[in-house]
């Protein structure tokens, strides 16, 4: 039999720096609290029987809004790489 030789990978920085994975957990604990706020309000102004509507039309909302804030702060980071990268080189040529 051969001998086999296992390369470990790296383990992703949220395993490795504990600071970096408390953001992640104050968000889903605030996504829980929302939730919960969110099915609450659902109740109190929708008649019974037609909340599940509402309830997906919420789910969906919610969803999209995500998706732009998130493709948004993308942008953001993006434009800003950019631009410190300009500042960099423009120090570099000094």
């Amino acid at each position: 039999m051969g001998n086999f030789c296992f390369k470990i990978k790296e383990q992703p920085a949220a395993f490795t720096k504990p600071e970096k994975a408390i953001i992640p957990a104050f968000t889903i604990a605030t996504a829980f609290i929302w939730k919960d706020v969110i099915l609450d309000v659902i109740e109190m102004f929708v008649p019974q029987g037609k909340d599940i509507y509402y309830k997906l039309l919420a789910a969906t909302l919610s969803t999209l809004l995500i998706v732009v804030i998130v493709f948004i702060i993308l942008q953001t980071e993006s434009t800003a790489e950019n631009y410190f990268d300009k500042i960099k080189n423009k120090n570099k040529k000094i």
